[in-house]
């Protein structure tokens, strides 16, 4: 075994001592953005405005949230990736604490605002670690397993977050939250130690380098493919409330909830994505990925009782994120070990983007077609990522 051999190993079993430390991180961080999402009114009523103010406020951190992968990932080439990760995820911690502290809603939206720009350097960084550092035979296994964590971050803050809260008070589970948060963080910089730093570069040419990478083909195509994916995976689940609540369905908001619980199958489709693109490789198993993506949007859109309409999302649910750590294996591969925290973090913003421009876009499909017209479309932009997925420059060094 190479000097270059050893070096690949140890740090790929150190990272594999580290993995749960930072997916329990990157679930706390993702999270974390979405935790006020069932708390409109409560949070209206704390701070005495109304419940559509505190939905304006979640649109603009999720916003801020999105547009802050441009920034972390850039530094993500160039400093540490493990202490950018504890770093984001310590201010988070602050912030958040400042937020749950917060006696008026102008000093509540401040803190928001500057927890959500923390919070993605947390999954930016971490995408950037496994990108780095993962043996490249398990990189998409290692992909999957954060997408999990982000997926399982996201769906339990929607969901648990409202009844805890409704147990313990507002602050007091924020002020936990912020805790646990700052306490996982320090434990994963002490497993982190004997991390090497980041190759070294000029901050504004590494930005340079990141806007460049809009215009590689290849690059392109497979950020495409990821914003095309969450456009047709958000839009339709975005509309699905309003299409429950409505006949042949007619769910409370509780019972929608439950219904979208379907969204944590992620934890068994992404992790195991990563597992078959070892076997037989990212064309295929995108391939596999985006067919089941676009079987269960067909289901979904058709679906007039619950049982077959749990069936489609879950198998819509399952085939995006699937394809998931198809995508950043691809562009890991096509990027090259210097830009791959940058290209990483591009992909997330591409996908929160696209997904969060989905509502606004479908809104005139909603009022003039109806559930119909925004299915119709959703299906659309999942078979045009599929079509892209198909044609698309092979990647130089992916398995």
């Amino acid at each position: 075994m190479t000097s270059a051999d050893t070096h690949i190993h140890t740090s790929g079993t150190r990272l594999s001592r580290r993995l749960p430390f930072l997916s329990v991180l990157i679930a706390l961080a993702v999270g974390s953005v979405y935790v006020s999402q069932p708390l409109f009114f409560l949070l209206a009523e704390r701070f005495a405005t109304t419940p559509e103010t505190m939905r304006d406020v979640f649109s603009i951190t999720v916003t801020v949230y999105a547009l802050s992968f441009f920034v972390a990932g850039p530094l993500t080439d160039l400093w540490p990736t493990t202490r950018l990760m504890v770093g984001g995820a310590v201010v988070l911690g602050l912030c958040l604490t400042a937020g749950a502290l917060a006696q008026s809603a102008s000093a509540f939206v401040i803190a928001m605002i500057a927890a959500s720009a923390s919070a993605a350097f947390v999954p930016a960084a971490g995408f950037a670690l496994l990108g780095q550092s993962a043996p490249q035979d398990m990189r998409g296994v290692y992909f999957g397993i954060a997408i999990a964590a982000s997926i399982v971050g996201i769906t339990l803050c929607r969901s648990v977050s409202a009844v805890l809260v409704a147990y313990m008070g507002y602050t007091p589970f924020i002020l936990t939250f912020a805790a646990v948060l700052i306490c996982t963080a320090l434990a994963a910089l002490v497993q982190g130690k004997a991390d090497a730093p980041a190759s070294g570069g000029a901050i504004l040419a590494k930005y340079r380098q990141s806007v460049a990478l809009l215009f590689e083909t290849a690059i392109l195509e497979r950020l495409l493919v990821g914003g095309l994916l969450f456009f047709g995976y958000l839009g339709l689940a975005t509309y699905l409330t309003f299409r429950l609540a409505a006949a042949p369905f007619g769910l409370n908001t509780a019972q929608i909830g439950i219904v979208n619980v379907a969204g944590l199958i992620a934890v068994v489709g992404a992790p195991g994505a990563g597992v078959a693109i070892r076997r037989w490789g990212s064309l295929s198993v995108g391939i596999c990925g985006l067919l089941c993506a676009i079987t269960g949007a067909l289901i979904v859109w058709q679906s007039q009782s619950l049982p077959p309409m749990a069936l489609g999302l879950i198998l819509l649910f399952l085939g995006t994120f699937a394809t998931q750590p198809v995508k950043l294996v691809e562009l890991s591969a096509v990027a090259g070990p210097a830009r791959r925290g940058a290209v990483s973090s591009l992909y997330l913003l591409v996908c929160l983007l696209m997904g969060g421009f989905s509502a606004s876009a479908l809104g005139p499909l909603w009022t003039t077609q109806g559930w119909n017209g925004v299915a119709a479309a959703s299906v659309g932009a999942l078979c045009l990522a599929l079509a892209i997925h198909i044609f698309r420059r092979p990647a130089p060094s992916a398995p």
